[in-house]
């Protein structure tokens, strides 16, 4: 009797042994199947959520070096041989613009990506080393007006802008404060300054005496901060320009 009942506890004991075993297996294989290779887990970054004022103040701050205050020089700048430098601002200038774009509201977008195409086909030709480059730069001016419409209508300023629209102002005035000639100072748009004088052109050969100190007066202006100069003679019409497609690029000329 005695040896009946050892044998039935080792026979349960046997048993609980296998049981535990397969069951040890099992679970370790359902382990292995669920931790060997676990499922990617994909992630997308939200779309940042339109803002005219970022957007704006991507190209707008900075005050003369801001990226609107850059882009009439980087244009007219160009002759019929480009630099190393010049093409480093187009394409600086493109990547400003494609920054405001994502961050811009709908209309502004569209403003900001037509104000673009020219910069993005010097990006175009960068990088296609095709070796030529063709702007179409026909409605920058407009593009850039109607940007900055959209800006202030959505509230956009800048107090660093304006402080150093104001402190380029009065540096302009103050170069030019000794000219006898100089009868009015005007800034037109943050950087872009008319000047009116009494100098009368005498309509002779460029590089007279007259057109000499009107290129004088430019300058002058130009050295102070300027990033445009429109210098008027006396009955009005315009005699040097500065940042001016008809200007020599980088230089005050006589027009």
């Amino acid at each position: 009797m005695k040896m009946k009942a050892h044998a039935v506890v080792l026979a349960v004991a046997s048993m609980v042994a296998l049981v535990a075993s397969g069951c040890g297996s099992s679970s370790d294989e359902k382990l292995a199947e669920t931790t060997a290779a676990p499922a990617p887990i994909e992630t997308t970054e939200p779309a940042p959520t339109p803002d005219a004022d970022a957007a704006c103040a991507v190209i707008g701050d900075g005050g003369s070096e801001s990226i609107v205050q850059r882009i009439p020089t980087a244009l007219t700048s160009i002759g019929a041989t480009i630099g190393q430098e010049q093409i480093d601002e187009l394409l600086d200038i493109n990547e400003k613009l494609g920054d405001a774009i994502e961050l811009a509201p709908t209309d502004l977008a569209a403003a900001l990506t037509s104000l673009k195409v020219p910069f993005q086909q010097a990006q175009d030709a960068m990088d296609s080393g095709s070796g030529s480059l063709s702007m179409d730069t026909a409605s920058v001016a407009a593009d850039v007006t109607e940007v900055l419409e959209l800006c202030v209508a959505a509230g956009y300023s800048v107090a660093e802008a304006d402080s150093e629209a104001a402190s380029d102002a009065a540096g302009v005035e103050a170069a030019l404060a000794s000219w006898s000639t100089v009868s009015a100072v005007t800034e037109t748009e943050p950087g872009r300054f008319e000047i009116q004088t009494s100098i009368v052109d005498p309509r002779g050969d460029d590089g007279s005496p007259e057109a000499q100190e009107a290129i004088a007066i430019c300058q002058a202006a130009v050295d102070a901060g300027a990033t445009y100069v429109a210098v008027f003679e006396a009955d009005g019409t315009h005699f040097v320009l500065y940042g001016h497609p008809s200007a020599p690029p980088g230089a005050c000329g006589e027009v």
